[in-house]
């Protein structure tokens, strides 16, 4: 695996709210990735632990990439 273990690429929206706002997180991640991965979760999401689901896998469609996520977040407002 890489030396990077976290990145964001610059056209990420900005959260638009708090991260304990976050309901579910999906992860596909390559199978030598999963330490950096729960590293990486836990530094962010602090002591909030959205309900997740992470399937290993060998390898992602686009090459280079380790992980690929998407979370459902809700709110009151």
């Amino acid at each position: 695996m890489p030396g990077v273990e976290t990145s964001t690429p610059p056209n990420t929206p900005t959260p638009i709210g708090l991260y304990n706002h976050i309901a579910k997180v999906g992860n596909f991640i390559t199978i030598g990735g999963t330490a950096g991965m729960n590293r990486a979760y836990v530094s962010k999401m602090g002591d909030h632990r959205p309900a997740r689901t992470v399937i290993g896998v060998n390898e992602l469609p686009k090459p280079g990439v380790l992980l690929t996520m998407n979370l459902t977040a809700v709110t009151r407002e």
